[in-house]
């Protein structure tokens, strides 16, 4: 017994076993996100945070041997808090890649590109629309929810202002004043959408509006696609994640994982050449 003791110690002197020297040079990381965004990222009653994004949060961090842990808390205080430090390192919340963020933090490159629809009751006169021209021409006046803080608040902002639009602190209010009648429409991105028309009791009510708006219609909005958001100049940090989501992007994962959360829909995004490494 001795001798083992004897032998386990001049291992870790020269070097460590590998398991070992993974575990001892884990790092803590914590990842800001929301919680309440289904099916990107979902918190339970007891903290546990599962979605898309988690999933991707999580392979990142096994790729970089970091231990993660989640902070939770409403999508409009995410950036507030990591130009503030202390509370957490990076987010990983759908967060889109735009030009006023990236005055405020910097971008991983980025791991999904989203559409973006309109979601009304089927009976509704919006629902026949198929002209981008003549829906927002419709919205004027009408109810449209979007949550705050989002690049779909600022694009209806920008391009609906006719609407009476309804910001709400999480989609989940939006979901719940769609269904009670208080909105005729509501705007959030495919792959929300996919997961919530899924189901039978949503999708028995419940429609999309044939326009789609994808990101490039107004890039200074609806940005560039999902990222990771990373304080000012984390840039060792930020070259880690980038690594890490170009190898996932490569073996498959990040398809894979989308598949499993949005219903079959692929919004994964390959590693151009040269972007791990790239400048924020």
């Amino acid at each position: 017994m001795r001798i083992f003791r004897y032998t386990i110690l001049g291992l870790w002197l020269i070097g460590c076993l590998p398991a070992v020297c993974r575990a001892a040079a884990a790092e803590p990381l914590r990842i800001g996100t929301e919680g309440t965004y289904r099916p990107w990222t979902m918190a339970d009653a007891n903290g546990r945070v599962t979605g898309f994004d988690a999933d991707i949060a999580q392979s990142v961090c096994r790729k970089i041997g970091a231990q993660c842990s989640f902070v939770v808390q409403n999508f409009d205080s995410l950036i507030p808090s990591l130009m503030r430090g202390g509370r957490f390192e990076l987010i990983f919340s759908s967060l889109s890649i735009s030009a006023s963020r990236r005055r405020q933090i910097d971008f991983s490159v980025p791991y999904a590109q989203m559409q973006n629809l309109f979601v009304v009751r089927k009976d509704s006169p919006l629902a026949a629309i198929k002209d981008k021209a003549a829906l927002f021409a419709a919205l004027k006046g009408k109810r449209l929810g979007v949550q705050n803080a989002t690049t779909h608040a600022f694009y209806a902002e920008k391009h609906i202002s006719a609407a009476d639009l309804r910001s709400y602190d999480t989609f989940d209010d939006v979901l719940m004043d769609l269904a009670n009648g208080r909105l005729d429409a509501a705007f959030a991105d495919t792959a929300i959408w996919s997961a919530y028309l899924a189901k039978p009791e949503n999708s028995r009510r419940f429609t999309y509006v044939k326009v789609v708006i994808p990101m490039a219609d107004d890039p200074a909005t609806l940005g560039g696609g999902v990222a990771a958001g990373l304080p000012k100049g984390a840039d060792a940090l930020r070259l880690r994640i980038n690594q890490a989501l170009c190898a996932l992007a490569a073996d498959g994962t990040v398809k894979r994982l989308s598949e499993k959360w949005f219903n079959g829909s692929d919004v994964s995004v390959p590693c151009a050449a040269g972007a791990a490494t790239a400048a924020p």
